[in-house]
């Protein structure tokens, strides 16, 4: 049975203990104070929350790695504890991880006290040095990382803190590599988080390797004092990992509308609108919902849409590949006139509105263009999948050109 307990500090104050009981994921608080809420789903209460699925609550879930992160840890901690429970590997990772919420384990088996151990601090890569170095680091990057990558998501990746020479500090990195089944994803979500900064979306700061294999953002809920509250759109809507792909573009439009801010309220629907209107623009199939997040310092009323992350033209590697979610009942890509009717049923925007945005969007996808052939033609090895963009570029805004 596992005994592991995990206590949930908010702003390092002491909120409350995560255990297991059978199947079931219990928090519970040990504190009246409201400012301490572990997520804006969970308000302090007296009573404990339950999640019944054999997972973490959402907002702890958000925080275990998927895919091939998760597979590597699996691989590294069953000889010690079997069978892989996420409040294990949570426990885990629990010194590594930074930001509003943090974690301690507690009651941890001796075979696992050594992994739990504060991870020893290198001497700190420079991003200059990594955006310029032309072989291929992920390995040593994983060695070096891999229990401070708190992280979702397929793609592999490592949460890294770099040091920038210009400005003398180190912050957090998200350090991407591409994968054999998915060749130049880097170079591709570079080009599309080009497109996002080209419509006027604030996205953070993002760097492709003189080498072509890994893509490294910085962190937007990084090193700020007070730390700034994170979390998913599936946190919002009570879904995990698992349910990522479960749900509607409508559902995530109401939660912006229930849980942003009253001052930030329309700025975040026109966003989201506008990653809306790129989705089907690049064909993006997997904007689901752990692809889309808020940020907030103190709740609700500074509540707003996070910055565009994970932007990527899936249909290059999948040709038949459709949106992550619903729209009107149906995973299709939607033409111009359903999208502007879904702007003005769901995100309070006027046609003159929509229409100002969809331009924005359209006039960057044509510079990035520009930009891209150039990149196909100064790099050959990237032109089958950078030809294939295009390609599906075309089809996008050709698709939706007309009302």
């Amino acid at each position: 049975m596992n005994t592991i307990k995990v206590l949930v500090y908010v702003n390092q104050k002491a909120a409350g203990l995560l255990t297991r009981e059978g199947r079931d994921y219990v928090f519970t608080y040990q504190t009246t104070d409201p400012s301490c809420f572990v997520s804006l789903t969970m308000p302090v209460r007296n009573k404990s929350y339950v999640f019944p699925r054999d997972q973490l609550h959402p907002i702890f879930n958000q925080y275990i790695p998927e895919g091939y992160l998760f597979e590597i840890f699996k691989a590294l901690l069953s000889k010690e504890v079997g069978e892989l429970d996420e409040l294990t590997l949570l426990a885990v990772l629990a010194p590594s991880i930074k930001g509003r919420l943090t974690f301690s384990a507690v009651d941890m088996p001796p075979s696992l006290i050594d992994k739990v151990s504060p991870p020893k601090t290198p001497e700190p890569l420079l991003l200059d040095e990594l955006i310029h170095r032309k072989d291929d680091l992920f390995e040593e990057l994983l060695e070096r990382f891999l229990y401070r990558s708190a992280i979702g998501g397929i793609q592999p990746k490592v949460l890294g803190v770099l040091r920038d020479k210009i400005n003398l500090c180190m912050d957090d990195y998200i350090i991407k590599t591409s994968g054999e089944a998915y060749p130049f994803l880097t170079v591709n979500e570079y080009f599309c988080l080009q497109v996002a900064r080209h419509a006027g979306l604030s996205v953070p700061e993002f760097f492709l390797s003189d080498s072509q294999k890994l893509l490294i953002i910085k962190r937007f809920a990084g090193n700020q004092n007070p730390a700034v509250g994170f979390e998913e759109m599936a946190v919002l809507l009570g879904k995990t990992n698992r349910q990522k792909y479960e749900g509607s573009y409508e559902q995530i439009a109401r939660a912006i509308s229930l849980f942003t801010g009253p001052s930030e309220t329309r700025g975040s629907l026109e966003q989201y609108f506008m990653l809306m209107v790129l989705m089907v623009l690049l064909r993006n199939g997997d904007a689901h919902l752990k692809n889309f997040g808020v940020l907030y310092g103190t709740g609700q009323r500074d509540c707003r849409l996070a910055p565009p992350y994970n932007l990527v033209t899936t249909t290059c590697y999948l040709p038949h590949d459709t949106p992550a979610l619903t729209l009107f009942g149906k995973k299709s890509w939607w033409n111009k006139k359903r999208l502007f009717h879904f702007a003005e049923q769901y995100c309070m925007m006027t046609p003159r509105r929509s229409a100002e945005l969809w331009d924005s969007c359209i006039s960057a996808v044509s510079q990035v263009r520009r930009e891209l052939v150039k990149y196909c033609k100064e790099h050959p090895d990237f032109n089958v999948i950078g030809e294939r963009m295009l390609k599906e570029w075309q089809i996008g805004e050709k698709a939706n050109g007309d009302i």
